[in-house]
C-alpha cells in the first residue's frame, strides 16, 4: 500500500495518445528500487536465464536496437530514464 501512495500520473507517450497513465514505485525483496545491470541471456542455450552473456559490443547492439524502438513508438522520457538510458 506504501508504493500506492506514491502512485502518480505521467504521460503515457504516443502508444497511450498522450492519455495519463498510473506510475506505481516498484521495490525489489530488498527494498530497494529496481536498478538491473544489464543482463542478456541466450534463450535457447540458457533456458532457465541462469548464464548472463559476457559480450559487452553484443550488449551495445542490443542497447542501440532497444533505443531504436524506443525512438520508432515516440517513447516517453520516463521510459527512457526507467531503463537507464537517456533520450
Amino acid at each position: 500500500t506504501e508504493s500506492i501512495n506514491k502512485a502518480t500520473l505521467v504521460d503515457g507517450g504516443h502508444y497511450s495518445h498522450h492519455n495519463k497513465v498510473l506510475q506505481i514505485p516498484c521495490k525489489t525483496a530488498m527494498g530497494s528500487v529496481i536498478k538491473h545491470p544489464t543482463m542478456l541471456y541466450d534463450k535457447h542455450v540458457d533456458p532457465h536465464q541462469m548464464h548472463p552473456i559476457d559480450d559487452d559490443h553484443l550488449i551495445k547492439q542490443m542497447d542501440a536496437r532497444l533505443i531504436q524502438k524506443l525512438n520508432s513508438v515516440d517513447a516517453p522520457v520516463w521510459q527512457y530514464e526507467r531503463l537507464g538510458y537517456k533520450k
